[in-house]
């Protein structure tokens, strides 16, 4: 039985990301491409801001001409019954993946060619360069 997660995706900037909470799951776009997709750290002190920051720096090498932000927030109260109510690191890690696996970002080489986490169903909603619904691979018995 996969679990459900809904997702709301908010577009931002690199300068207006002043007092982001409750975000684990960011991405960079660029020319209407997916090239990033990461997470923050749930239990670290280290904001999404700082988060963001190192890897503007290590990725775009600071070029963000064009490049926006997008931010995944838990989305509660919508059509879909989320399986899951709240975020945890390992929940958070297998979103990530499962993400990853679906869109294949340019800037990503982890999980781009396998996902090995629980049974997903990812649902976006916000941001069109995302399919509605992403589903994990059914697991091979």
């Amino acid at each position: 039985m996969k679990e459900t997660i809904t997702l709301k995706w908010e577009k931002t900037s690199f300068s207006q990301m002043n007092e982001l909470k409750n975000t684990y799951l960011y991405m960079f776009t660029r020319a209407n491409k997916i090239i990033y997709i990461g997470k923050t750290g749930i239990r670290s002190k280290q904001s999404v801001q700082d988060e963001i920051r190192s890897k503007k720096e290590s990725m775009l090498n600071s070029n963000v001409n064009g490049v926006s932000v997008w931010l995944a927030y838990l989305q509660v109260n919508n059509r879909y019954k989320n399986s899951i109510q709240r975020f945890s690191e390992q929940i958070v890690h297998d979103v990530e993946n499962l993400l990853i696996y679906a869109v294949k970002p340019s800037q990503n080489v982890q999980c781009v060619d396998n996902y090995n986490g629980r049974d997903l169903c990812i649902v976006n909603s916000g941001c069109s360069l995302l399919k509605e619904k992403i589903e994990s691979p059914t697991k091979k018995k």
